[in-house]
């Protein structure tokens, strides 16, 4: 096995950027003129070249406007930007940028007033950005693995490692200024004394659009600093064409002298650079061995674990430094582990003659929530609709554990507003992932009355309107025939209802309910009229509903709406009930027909005297 030895040296270089002759352009209208001129309401060191400014560091800041100055020259008179301030103002409009805070191309126009309307002239000026004052450097203890016998120092080659790494860095000498690594820099290595013939832009800028004009063709041999950073262009951070081949990204694996360019991109207020290293890798002897843990490649049997409740411990698989296969004998390893999903770390450290140490990480993945139950009781596998979202408590278990809502699960609902199939869906969260779900049905209740009537005998079945303003399908008749009994069932909700009817010379029946399909409220074959009736309800409909009816009484015609064990008919007059109506609502919902009634659902003689209502 060969091994290598390395010698850094490091080097800082800031790109001198070209300054181009320029001359503002002016557009001028007669015999108006406008000419930018050294100097500045700050400073004077701002001007760079005619027409061009230098946003600069000073210290550990850079200047962050740019003022240019400027003079009017105009029917033999001159004003200056700074000195006639006032003048200017009260006889041109100045527009455009007169004040730039970063780096760019800008215009100032001038427009004359009063004496000189219609007079207008233009000129274009240029900010750059300020230049970083920055170094490269290399961290030149991540380019080895330790020391040979002689103190030199040395890394693994022949495939041993997979192209040198070192750890390369951008110094800021401003405080004000940092960089991302990964995002703001892009690092090339170069092999030195490489010869390329490369294709660049040349770019002086023009008074507007300040676009590429020329290529330049060039043959260069990169033995240097400046050689290396002219084929980089820093505008895209790519190579020039034609020095791809030579400037690469991949990091040097043999002997030789190198260099590490690292492109900086710019922003509103830095101009991008090319600042460059240099690295040079010399051949050792043969026979070194490297003692330090933290160069070592460990191989665990497990580094993922699926959550259990119990303890996850990884097992070592192998240690090896190089081609050499370490013993248990020459390192220690420390688990730092848990029970619940996450990420854990193990720690080996080098024993007898090995030193250092290096971390492994591994993971404690949540467990799939679809291997566990769940179930829903069966009162609650069928619902009653309330026009509002319906949900079930659900228990979910893994294996004998009860999971915890909010803890290990999270719920949600499908379809479950109107009477149909609900799904309900438990999504693992913590130490659970994915989904688990199941149905459960959402029902409207059915509510059917009918009445046994004079001449008639028993009527069809009316069905009552649930959650609905629209008054429902009556029982019975209005051609004075009277009603001696009424009979209700309700289906598909728990609970039920009971009635009764106030019969002539009888009184009140016993309540009738719903949960027994025999029975009824008032008599058959007695030809005795019912004068009132009664409707009550237990249990969840009692819960969810409101229940709404009302009769239609001799000589009084349709009574107002009674509700929940309210009385409906009359009382001491004698007349008899013909037919009645009956409407559900979700609880707390506004029955309009009930809430907009000027009409008693219930008269008794004794308060209210004669018949208070005109007859229909």
């Amino acid at each position: 096995m060969k091994n290598i030895r390395i010698r850094i040296v490091v080097m800082m270089f800031a790109v001198i950027a070209a300054v181009f002759a320029f001359t503002p352009s002016t557009l001028a209208a007669e015999d108006i003129t406008l000419k930018l001129v050294n100097g500045d309401n700050k400073t004077a060191s701002q001007w760079w070249a005619e027409g061009e400014y230098h946003l600069f560091a000073e210290g550990t800041a850079y200047q962050k406007a740019i003022t240019p100055r400027y003079k009017i020259t105009v029917g033999g008179k001159t004003y200056d930007s700074i000195t006639d301030a006032k003048d200017i103002a009260s006889n041109f409009t100045v527009s455009g940028t007169t004040k730039a805070s970063k780096k760019g191309i800008f215009k100032i126009t001038v427009t004359g007033k009063g004496d000189y309307v219609g007079k207008k002239a233009s000129v274009y000026y240029k900010v750059n950005g300020a230049a970083l004052m920055l170094e490269v450097e290399i961290d030149e203890t991540s380019l080895y693995d330790g020391t040979d016998k002689d103190g030199n120092k040395v890394y693994f080659s022949e495939g041993e490692t997979d192209g040198l790494a070192p750890k390369v860095k951008v110094i800021s000498n401003e405080g004000n200024v940092t960089f991302d690594t990964k995002k703001d820099v892009t690092w090339y290595y170069v092999k030195k004394g490489a010869k390329v013939t490369y294709e660049r832009d040349y770019n002086p800028w023009t008074d507007k659009s300040g676009s590429y004009e020329t290529k330049v063709k060039d043959t260069d041999v990169l033995d240097d600093e400046v050689s290396v950073q002219d084929v980089i262009d820093p505008l895209t951070r790519k190579p020039y064409k034609g020095a791809e081949s030579a400037v690469t990204t991949t990091k040097p694996s043999t002997q030789g002298d190198y260099f590490v360019a690292a492109v900086i991109l710019g922003d509103d207020y830095y101009d991008p650079k090319v600042y460059v290293a240099e690295l040079k890798i010399d051949e050792m002897a043969e026979d070194y061995v490297s003692y330090d843990i933290s160069k070592a490649t460990i191989y665990l049997k497990e580094n993922a674990f699926v959550y259990t409740g119990k303890f996850a411990i990884p097992a070592i698989e192998k240690v090896m430094i190089g081609k050499r296969v370490l013993s248990e004998d020459d390192y220690n390893a420390f688990a730092y582990i848990g029970q619940a999903a996450g990420e854990y770390y193990v720690r080996i450290e080098g024993r007898g003659e090995y030193t250092g140490a290096k971390v492994l990480k591994y993971k404690v993945t949540p467990k799939s929530i679809a291997t566990s139950t769940i179930s829903v009781a069966a009162a609650d596998q069928v619902k009653a609709w309330t026009g509002s979202a319906v949900k079930i408590p659900v228990t979910v278990k893994d294996g004998s554990k009860t999971l915890k809502e909010g803890l290990d699960y999270a719920l949600s609902y499908k379809d479950n507003v109107n009477a149909g199939t609900a799904t309900v869906t438990v999504t693992g969260m913590g130490n659970y992932s994915g989904e688990l779900a199941d149905i459960f049905t959402i029902k409207k209740p059915v509510l059917k009355y009918r009445a046994y009537v004079q001449k008639k005998s028993w009527l069809p079945w009316s069905v009552a309107n649930v959650a609905s303003s629209k008054e429902s399908t009556m029982a019975g008749t209005t051609d004075n025939l009277r009603m001696e009994t009424i009979q209700m069932q309700l289906s598909g909700v728990s609970g039920q209802i009971d009635y009764r009817a106030y019969v002539q010379t009888l009184g009140w029946t016993q309540w009738a309910t719903t949960a027994d399909t025999t029975t009824y409220a008032g008599t058959k074959g007695q030809s005795k009229r019912v004068e009132m009736i009664q409707l009550k309800a237990t249990g969840e409909v009692a819960s969810l509903y409101d229940i709404y009816y009302r009769a239609y009484s001799e000589n009084f015609g349709w009574l107002g709406w009674a509700g929940n064990g309210d009385k409906a008919g009359t009382a001491g007059y004698a007349y008899k009930l013909e037919a009645f109506q009956v409407n559900f609502m979700p609880k707390g919902a506004t029955f309009a027909p009930a809430k907009n009634s000027t009409v008693k659902a219930f008269y008794d003689k004794t308060k209210d005297g004669a018949n208070p209502l005109q007859a229909e």
